[in-house]
């Protein structure tokens, strides 16, 4: 009975865990490093925005940005990794509250503006931390450029 029930452990949490081929193909085909640079320059910049009190004019359309960018990119949810999928899922959801509660913290709710650059900084924690399980699970890192190279271009 014991070695039934350990089987199925075993067999859960193998289930969980995609392995490098299917983690390596999800990184590929949803673009996840261009996504993941994208949240990152996002954040980054409504963090910039959020330094001065009050926020730039521009913050609301940098938080704007966020939610449509957000809105695109968790399509690419489930991944085949149960935990890539929690951390990525997590991540989402800190950077809609953090979007939600900066527009609604505008112009001057310093409140309500700390709280999204707290929710802000969960997210960008999230998703580096969903980058070091795609490192962990395919042995690298994606490359995170969101710029294309065009075949016969100025770089190319």
């Amino acid at each position: 009975m014991r070695a039934v029930a350990a089987v199925a452990a075993v067999a859960a949490v193998a289930a969980a865990c995609g392995d490098n081929a299917t983690v390596s193909q999800w990184v590929s085909s949803t673009q996840f490093g261009e996504h993941y640079a994208i949240l990152q320059a996002d954040n980054a910049r409504i963090g910039v925005d959020l330094r001065s009190y009050p926020p730039p004019p521009s913050t609301k359309a940098d938080c704007s940005v966020l939610v449509a960018d957000l809105s695109n990119i968790a399509g690419d949810l489930p991944t085949p990794d149960a935990r890539l999928t929690a951390l990525l899922d997590a991540a989402f959801h800190s950077d809609q509250a953090a979007a939600s509660d900066c527009v609604e913290g505008l112009p001057a709710d310093r409140a309500k503006l700390t709280q999204a650059d707290a929710e802000r900084v969960r997210a960008e924690h999230q998703l580096v931390a969903a980058m070091a399980r795609i490192a962990t699970v395919t042995g690298s890192v994606p490359p995170t450029s969101t710029t294309t190279t065009i075949p016969g271009g100025v770089f190319g």
